[in-house]
């Protein structure tokens, strides 16, 4: 093992993510001048010859050194986190190393709750300067895109078109993130397929960013396992039933904010970073040219002819306002509202995209200032396909609402059934 590593020395690296490292309950890799820290699958078949899953990081000594490295999250099978502090600066940065089973594997029918754990750990390091996101998530994307109209990303040139259900989840993460992949957007020539074997090529592998980080990225590299063999001559080290790996090794690198204030002092200057932490929760709320509109917007909905007979709403000061007491009073509505701790989720959950989208305009603007285009954000979501129905909110009309909700009630439900 130690001769092959010395083989490849011109593959260097500060932290390697290991992604299926097979490892058994507290068995550690051990590699010369690295230090292992990992999160190892516990439930496995006791009459298993070798342990399955499992991702963590080798970090270089001199990394230990200058920086303090704190485990932020190892709870989540698949999933280990750790942010590092520079002792000498206030520079922060955190990696999550993860591993993601295919659909097809018992341990990969929840990508939904994977990736809304990983979400937590990135709205949680969102205070670090720098966030890496790498592993094998079995995601296939194709030309899904991972940015949204306000964004100011690089496109992404594709080079696998297929794409499936972890693809499309894994994009809908990256959307509500705020993070991108590296792979596709740096020079073409290093870029390559992530998975080949006899079964076909690939991109299932990726290193993700958040979109202000970007201009932090120096370099991006994908090297397949055979070439690895091939230019460094490891096929000695091949056993009788082994063979080349399937995945690729993906390089990366990045400046420090104080490398990089230095280079671009001339040029250009790093986007202002938003502490997503410190908005208040109720910031919509606080407007009073806002405030004092609902009313008005609900006469404008009512002349439209979309008049409700009830309304649910939560206790908020806008819908308990007199003003909009009357409004529902003089239209003959029966408002009450939700009691109870999740309130009306449906649209808890069309608030908090919509949200979303605002944080992204903060970002790109540099600015708080969003009311002028509130109602795009709203025409943007009822443009957008939504996952529950297969197409977007405004396509539905009272000609095909009737097939839409047959289509969510039934439709989906034959599908999950098919799946498993």
């Amino acid at each position: 093992m130690h001769d092959a590593i010395d083989r490849t020395q011109s593959i260097d690296a500060d932290i390697f993510s290991v992604c299926e490292t097979h490892l058994k309950s507290t068995d550690n890799l051990q590699v010369d001048g690295y230090t292992w820290k990992g999160l190892n699958r516990h439930c496995i078949h006791r009459n298993a010859p070798k342990g399955s899953g499992g991702v963590g990081l080798l970090i270089k000594q001199w990394i230990l050194n200058e920086y303090n490295c704190e485990l932020i999250d190892g709870s989540f099978e698949g999933i280990f986190c750790v942010r590092f502090t520079s002792k000498s600066t206030n520079f922060t940065f955190t990696v999550l190393s993860c591993y993601l089973p295919p659909e097809t594997s018992i341990w990969g029918r929840d990508s939904q709750g994977f990736f809304a754990q990983v979400l937590t750990n990135i709205y949680d390091q969102s205070e670090s300067d720098m966030i890496i996101l790498c592993g094998d998530f079995n995601s296939r994307i194709g030309n899904l895109k991972d940015y949204s109209e306000f964004d100011c990303i690089p496109t992404r040139n594709v080079i696998d078109k297929t794409k499936n259900q972890h693809g499309k989840s894994f994009i809908e993460f990256l959307n509500e993130s705020k993070m991108c992949i590296l792979n596709g957007r740096y020079d073409p020539v290093h870029d390559d397929f992530t998975c080949v074997s006899g079964r076909g090529k690939s991109v299932v592998d990726y290193i993700c960013v958040p979109h202000d980080a970007l201009k932090l990225i120096e370099s991006f590299q994908v090297i397949t396992a055979r070439s690895i063999v091939e230019n460094f001559n490891l096929f000695e080290f091949l056993g009788e039933r082994s063979k080349v790996p399937d995945h690729s090794v993906i390089l990366t690198e990045f400046k420090t904010y104080e490398e990089a204030n230095e280079s671009y002092q001339v040029t250009s200057s790093l986007p202002k970073r938003y502490k997503l932490n410190s908005i208040p929760n109720d910031f919509l709320a606080k407007n009073k040219d806002l405030f004092l509109s609902v009313a008005s917007a609900f006469q404008d909905i009512f002349k439209e002819g979309r008049k409700p007979n009830r309304i649910r709403t939560d206790k908020g000061q806008e819908f308990r306002s007199r003003n909009v007491q009357r409004v529902f009073q003089s239209e003959g509505i029966n408002h009450f509202y939700a009691l109870n701790e999740v309130k009306a989720a449906i649209s808890e959950r069309a608030i908090k995209t919509i949200k979303t989208r605002i944080y992204r305009y903060f970002a790109y603007k540099q600015s708080y200032k969003y009311i002028d285009k509130l109602q795009d954000y709203a025409e943007g979501y009822n443009k957008t396909v939504h996952r529950t129905i297969d197409m977007p909110p405004n396509e539905v009309s009272k000609q095909n609402e009737e097939s839409v909700q047959l289509h969510t009630l039934h439709g989906n439900h034959q599908r999950k059934c098919q799946n498993i």
